[in-house]
């Protein structure tokens, strides 16, 4: 949260009411409706194509008019106009008629309506709705027996709009100081604006929290808007709470303008939010605000505050509307606006362009491979999803062979280019298990080898763009990005150098907690940082300089959808084909997909795989045919609890094979834990993870490829109760714990071995919604 306090900047007099092109005013009037005209006409052409509805709220009180706002931005497209109660204005008239195509009468109970009022006819009379219906509109009133109610009317229909939003904007009912300048984003994020009173949760608010299933609620404001109890209400409801808030009113505005992003906005409204009269300006100036990328922060009429001059210099629009008269809004002020956007004065450095991200590259190092069987080894985080690329090149003309471990210690690819003279090798794979590899790196011909090893990351395919953006870096500074993230994704965040600057990249959760950094200690000028992210809401990426010289930087945020895979493999002995297969059982759940693969290692075996269901049936076998030295089995479950997995071979030999599993969980699923450690015989380690009451966890725990160990894991609640405990006694995956939260919190996981010889541990958990 920004507790910056508020400090106005100087002012540079000017006589003159005109603006820097193409800086300009809009809505030059004291006239609430007016305003709202001025506005509708700014935006919306004359039988707009894309308005299929209009916004009618009363002219004198906002809390209607607070959800009404983000409303307009998903609903219909329309604007919002603001009429007297008793009457309708004949200028409201004119408006609707010009906007909206052709007038049309309901269609039945369920239809949405063309124009649709605010507020019970005590706010919008029925005069009023009869003088529109009898244009020929359909019309829709969204009432409630109060203002708090009217809110859950608004965003009853909003969520209908919408696919079931899970996220609802929370403001207070009785000043719109904090909020009014979240109308516009709570569209763009599609997510409705509630009101509440100060002190307590209203009864109807948690009643539509319930209803629709909402699972994060953001405040607008302080603890002085909204107070801690609402707060702590809503985290005893299972809530993720986070707030917009700043020191001050204009400070708040500014919080929430910064979480406009992707792309960077090149407009911004400035109002008076110290008027009685602001929220006149920025609501209905907010109903346009998400269609046109459009955010609006607070001046008065003796200036910029400091936190609202820094996001415009941060932000640079190219152009700054006002929005109300001269008297709300000065030429001043404006011209204090466009000096911020311009960063006092001070040109953008002129190598600050764009251009298609490579990729990132992540280890740069050369050194000397020793004659003989010798090796050089180097461990890297590699994180799930991201496509790596690993080259070694000789810079004395002799050929380098790689070799990469997973963090399981298997052997998942080797490259030494086919034949002897090759002058570099180069290995790439998508990465299916974060953790930390490890790459040899050998000569093929055992000569003393000189090489130049790098490695490169870039998104998988299932990643998706957040934000691609040039941003300036001021001297000492840091620049801040907000993005939305939901429990179970992954951010990647790749900052470039295009000037002088050297990257320093931190993301943080909606708590403001730590959850990665990375600078690269200078190298290459770039960052590249990746996050899973374990709670949902906005996220913050700051940018700085090491340098604190300051440039330009090109942000590339991408998010990762859950990863819900848990991973096994291993090397089993497998045995003649008289002696049967070798079985073990495995706990899986309906729903859930899973791939078994089994590789000839030695070139004597011909694996088989075969799936028996709980009540041992058959339900799939692969051979892929004499001679073939490997067989895949893949398979949708619909059966629940053990099921024996068999690894047969059709060969009368004896001999290894590279066994594999992969379970792909159902639907909804994602990882909350992926670790490798090394187990002490006998010894345990512990691990904690937060889970939610009916999670449903599927923990898996696997020895690596030496064989060596046999874990048991206990599963305890946050009150200290074992409440899961597994060990299958066996080889294949040594523990599979599947179990339901019973409760809100931490959750230790024992990790024990058995076996007493102790050794290397994977252990992968996910979770079931």
């Amino acid at each position: 949260m920004l507790t910056m306090v508020a400090a106005l900047l100087a002012i540079v007099p000017a006589s003159t009411n005109a603006q820097t092109p193409p800086d300009r005013r809009v809505a030059d009037t004291t006239d609430p409706v007016q305003a709202s005209i001025a506005i509708s006409t700014e935006y919306f052409t004359a039988n707009d194509s894309r308005v299929s509805s209009i916004i009618i709220g009363r002219s004198d009180v906002f809390a209607d008019n607070l959800g009404g706002s983000s409303l307009a931005g998903v609903l219909g497209l329309g604007p919002l106009l603001l009429n007297p109660t008793a009457t309708l204005d004949p200028r409201v008239q004119a408006e609707i008629t010009r906007v909206l195509p052709a007038p049309r009468p309901c269609a039945g109970a369920t239809d949405r309506g063309q124009v649709i009022l605010l507020g019970g006819t005590a706010a919008i009379s029925q005069q009023v709705e009869n003088s529109i219906r009898g244009l020929g509109y359909c019309t829709t009133r969204l009432a409630g027996a109060g203002r708090v109610e009217t809110s859950v009317a608004i965003a009853t229909l909003f969520t209908a709009t919408l696919t079931s939003p899970r996220t609802i904007f929370l403001a207070r009912d009785n000043n719109p100081a904090d909020s009014a300048a979240a109308g516009g984003l709570a569209a763009r994020r599609g997510v409705p604006i509630l009101v509440n009173p100060v002190a307590t949760l209203h009864p109807a608010i948690e009643q539509f929290i319930r209803d629709f299933q909402i699972t994060n609620v953001v405040l607008l404001g302080g603890t002085a808007a909204l107070s801690q109890d609402v707060e702590n209400r809503l985290n005893t409801l299972g809530m993720t709470v986070t707030r917009l808030a700043g020191a001050t009113r204009d400070d708040t505005s500014a919080v929430i303008a910064r979480q406009f992003t992707s792309p960077t906005p090149t407009q911004v409204g400035l109002v008076n939010g110290f008027n009685d009269d602001g929220w006149t300006y920025s609501l209905t100036a907010g109903a346009v605000g998400a269609r046109e990328n459009l955010p609006v922060v607070y001046v008065n009429t003796t200036g910029v505050g400091a936190p609202v001059g820094s996001y415009l210099c941060d932000t640079a629009p190219g152009e700054i509307i006002s929005f109300g008269p001269a008297a709300a809004i000065p030429s001043t002020t404006a011209d204090a606006a466009r000096t911020q956007a311009n960063c006092a004065g001070t040109p953008p450095p002129t190598s600050c362009t764009a251009f298609t991200p490579v990729p990132a590259t992540i280890f740069l190092e050369t050194f000397t491979v020793p004659a003989g069987p010798n090796a050089v080894n180097r461990t890297l985080t590699l994180h799930a999803g991201d496509v790596v690329t690993i080259t070694a090149t000789t810079t004395n003309g002799q050929d380098p062979f790689l070799l990469l471990e997973d963090p399981n210690g298997n052997v998942i690819a080797t490259n030494d280019d086919i034949a002897p003279g090759n002058v570099n090798a180069q290995i790439s794979l998508q990465i299916r298990l974060s953790g930390i590899y490890l790459i040899e790196t050998t000569d093929f011909n055992g000569q003393a080898n000189d090489v130049e090893l790098s490695v490169t990351s870039e998104p998988g395919p299932s990643a998706i763009e957040l934000a691609n953006e040039v941003r300036t870096i001021a001297p000492n500074a840091t620049q801040d990005l907000t993005f939305p993230a939901s429990r179970g994704e992954r951010l990647r965040v790749n900052v470039l150098n295009l000037s002088t600057v050297d990257p320093v990249v931190d993301i943080f959760d909606p708590f403001n907690g730590p959850l990665a950094s990375d600078d690269d200690s200078g190298f290459e000028l770039e960052s590249l940082v990746s996050s899973p992210i374990f709670d949902d809401g906005n996220h913050r990426v700051s940018v700085g300089d090491l340098t604190q010289a300051g440039g330009c930087v090109q942000v590339v945020v991408h998010v990762y959808p859950p990863l819900p895979a848990a991973f096994s493999s291993r090397v089993l002995q497998l045995n003649p084909n008289a002696n049967g297969p070798i079985g073990d059982t495995v706990d899986l759940l309906p729903s859930e997909g899973v791939t078994f693969l089994s590789t000839d290692q030695g070139g004597t075996t011909d694996p088989t795989i075969g799936l028996l269901d709980p009540g041992a049936n058959s339900i799939g076998f692969d051979d892929d045919g004499q001679g073939f030295p490997n067989s895949l089995l893949e398979l949708i479950l619909v059966t629940d609890g053990l099921h024996t997995v068999e690894f047969g071979n059709l060969t009368p030999n004896t001999g290894p094979a590279f066994i594999e599993m992969l379970v792909r969980h159902r639907p909804g699923a994602f990882n909350v834990i992926s670790d490798f450690f090394t187990l002490s015989g006998g010894a345990t380690t512990s691990r904690t993870i937060e889970l939610r009451v009916g999670e449903v966890l599927v923990l898996d725990t696997t020895a690596d490829d030496q064989n060596t160990v046999d874990t048991i894991v206990d599963i305890f609640d946050p009150g200290g109760t074992n409440v899961s405990n597994d060990d299958d006694n066996g080889f294949f995956l040594d523990s599979r714990n599947v179990f339901t939260a019973a409760q809100t919190g931490a959750y230790r996981i024992d990790v024990r071995d058995l076996s007493g010889n102790g050794g290397g541990v994977s252990l992968t958990g996910s979770v079931l919604q």
